[in-house]
């Protein structure tokens, strides 16, 4: 039996749930008493090495509403077939059946392709616009994406493991519109450059982390600041393009 965990989508609440934080929201949390005494982690069944993160940015506007697509999950390996997948929407998981029993210390790939769009609200992988730039929210300026994923945000713009000690290591693939910059936990180890006017940035593989240090921004800023959660900060200079 495989865990993993997928995002789900959070709608804006009108009721008492606006007065907690964004993480907590959605969660039925006035009903969290009958949880206290149930283990909610994940169980050490399956563990992470390694993630590839192919990311493809498609500017095309504000956007107020979450929405979710799974497309695809598929396992690489001959022996090993997805037989059925089963969510839990109050525990932001899905568990993948598979067609036999995995031995110890088996290892295979997972491919999971899904679709997600990004709102303003400040978790998980989320977009801003740039008011020097953008005087109308339906202003169709350059856009800002940022990922705040301390403490549970990664699921909302990844499937992960999403626990702290779960750590693995990252590498990034972004898929972005020319005349944007990305910037993540590592240096970029190439960029290539693709048809109809967008560029693939390649990053250098992280070492070991937990899925809440994943650091990610694409915006037009020719330099950034990312401070990173238990894995260091990098200061560089901020510079703007255009006229201030």
């Amino acid at each position: 039996l495989l865990s993993a965990l997928l995002f789900f989508a959070y709608s804006n609440s009108l009721d008492s749930d606006d007065s907690l934080p964004v993480y907590l929201r959605g969660l039925n949390w006035s009903n969290v008493q009958e949880f206290l005494s149930v283990d909610l982690r994940l169980p050490d069944d399956a563990m992470p090495y390694k993630y590839i993160i192919e990311l493809y940015v498609d500017v095309r506007g504000h956007e107020r509403d979450i929405q979710a697509e799974l497309k695809e999950i598929e396992i690489f390996s001959e022996s090993i077939g997805v037989s059925r997948v089963s969510s839990d929407s109050a525990r932001e998981t899905i568990t993948i059946h598979v067609n036999r029993t995995i031995r110890v210390k088996e290892m295979f790939t997972l491919k999971i392709v899904y679709r997600g769009v990004a709102i303003m609200d400040e978790y998980g992988l989320y977009e801003n616009w740039d008011p020097k730039f953008n005087h109308f929210l339906d202003s169709n300026g350059p856009i800002i994406l940022l990922s705040n994923n301390f403490p549970t945000g990664a699921r909302s713009w990844f499937p992960c493991f999403d626990e702290p000690e779960k750590k693995a290591t990252f590498h990034l693939i972004v898929n972005h519109p020319n005349g944007m910059n990305v910037y993540s936990n590592t240096g970029i180890e190439r960029k290539d450059s693709l048809p109809i006017g967008r560029t693939q940035t390649v990053f250098h593989e992280t070492p070991l982390i937990s899925t809440h240090q994943v650091a990610l921004s694409v915006n037009h800023y020719s330099t950034q600041t990312l401070n990173v959660k238990n894995f260091g900060t990098v200061v560089i200079s901020l510079t703007y393009h255009g006229n201030l």
